[in-house]
Order: structure tokens, then sequence, then C-alpha cells
């Protein structure tokens, strides 16, 4: 019998396990478990976890500075992670001023709802950014 006190029972010499109404017992099998007993692992499981990845080159217009290239990018980085809840950053090209190469990532639990946030993400910076969009890519890994 458990109680919700969580103190033992003076008659009772056993401890009584206490009852969280904050955390409740983990249902079902742990990815841990999974990784360590893989023919433990229920058919329905498809991946514990997937990160989808985007890369995308951007041409931007003609800019007096290289602070106003990091305005762009600045915003549009932020957009992205705002709007997607995507980790963003410029990953390359940060010394050219007519080019920005980003990359972003996405984690969930499923491939197709990744790389579908990422499409749209890329729609958005394709009609919201000054500049022109290319050599994107939008790929997944499974862990």
């Amino acid at each position: 019998m458990y109680m919700n006190s969580g103190t033992e029972n003076e008659d009772d010499e056993t401890p009584r396990p206490r009852i969280s109404k904050c955390h409740p017992p983990p249902r079902g099998l742990s990815a841990k478990y999974i990784a360590a007993n893989p023919d433990s692992a229920p058919e329905n499981l498809e991946q514990v976890m997937v990160v989808s990845l985007m890369q995308f080159r951007i041409e931007l217009p003609p800019l007096a500075s290289i602070k106003d290239k990091r305005r762009i990018v600045s915003s549009i980085k932020e957009k992205l992670r705002v709007r997607f809840r995507l980790a963003v950053a410029e990953v390359d090209l940060q010394d050219s001023m007519s080019l920005a190469q980003i990359g972003a990532a996405y984690v969930s639990n499923s491939k197709q709802f990744g790389e579908s946030v990422l499409q749209k993400a890329l729609r958005f910076v394709e009609s919201h950014v000054e500049g022109r969009l290319g050599d994107a890519q939008i790929f997944s890994e499974i862990y």
C-alpha cells in the first residue's frame, strides 16, 4: 500500500515509496534501455531521436559594409529561431560581403515532421529575405 505522505509506518519497518504528483513514473521503455537491448524494442517504434539539418546559401544584394551583412544575417537567424524554433548559425562565408551560408537544425522524433518544418523555414527565407537563395540542402540523421 502506498502512502502519500512518504513517511514510514511505525508498525511496519519497510520504507514506503513516495508518490510524486509532479513527476509521474515513466511509461514504456526508455531510449537507453532500447539501445542496450534492441531485441526488446516494440515493433511500432520507428526511431528514438531524429536530427533534421538544413544548409543554404544566400546571395545578398550589394552592401556598403560587413555590418550591413551582419544585420541581415542576424535578422534571418532570429526569425528562424523564433518562428520555427530552430538552432541556427552562419556556418561559412563570414568574410564575404555578397554571400552568406546558414545552417539550421531541428530535433524531433519523426523524420517527416522535422524535414517538413525545415521545408517551411526554407520557403519563409525565400519569400522574406533580400537576395537570392541557392544551394539549399535538407537531410536527417536518426539516432
